[in-house]
């Protein structure tokens, strides 16, 4: 059954249990990572290796690549039976449920001794991040403005990432680390606007 997969510098494969999918890890290349390694060619990244999963299911197939760099913008690409899909779909809420879910419950078992105040949200854990998903479904839907639909989709990539990222955390301890320490930074951010805002509603100057 496909999987999870991780690309190193060695030549293995290894298997962990897991519901749904069964992860791999597996080196090897493939087109998803060469495209994320092409958007970030020019930027800075936290860890040298790009991380790649898959699955499948009666719904279709998803491959899946990711890289944090050091930057706050988020490049989310998607790649439909072989065409690039400009304007995103489902598979994405479905990707950040679980990414926040994963990256969270690592947060929270891996460093007990660095009790959190709250939970990172998706937006947290985005800025950086770059993403390319390829997608095979036999009868794609794509709604008004152009975006992939479908919650069987949606379902399969909140599904696979959930297990092929919580699979990479656990297996890469010090990369977890520095994306949740950018998430930290992204979050002080994101709180400190929202303190401003509400002290300049409080004061009537918004």
């Amino acid at each position: 059954m496909p999987g999870a997969q991780t690309q190193g510098a060695s030549d293995h494969r290894e298997r962990v249990t897991s519901n749904y999918p069964q992860p791999v890890i597996e080196d090897g290349s493939s087109r998803v990572v060469d495209r994320v390694r092409l958007l970030n060619a020019s930027q800075t990244v936290l860890f040298a290796d790009v991380p790649v999963y898959e699955a499948s299911d009666a719904s279709g197939s998803v491959e899946v690549a990711f890289q944090w760099t050091t930057g706050v913008d988020e490049q989310l690409h998607s790649i439909v039976n072989g065409r690039t899909a400009l304007f995103g779909g489902w598979h994405e809420n479905g990707f950040k449920r679980a990414l926040s879910t994963s990256v969270n419950r690592w947060a929270r078992t891996s460093r007990p001794e660095a009790a959190m105040d709250a939970d990172f949200l998706a937006s947290d854990l985005l800025e950086g991040l770059v993403v390319v998903f390829s997608i095979a479904v036999e009868k794609p839907e794509f709604g008004p403005q152009g975006s992939l639909e479908g919650s069987d989709l949606r379902s399969l990539v909140q599904r696979a990432t959930g297990a092929g990222m919580s699979e990479w955390l656990m297996a890469h301890p010090a990369e977890a680390a520095l994306v949740v320490a950018k998430a930290e930074g992204a979050r002080t951010v994101r709180e400190a606007a929202r303190r401003e805002f509400d002290q300049r509603r409080r004061r009537g100057e918004g």
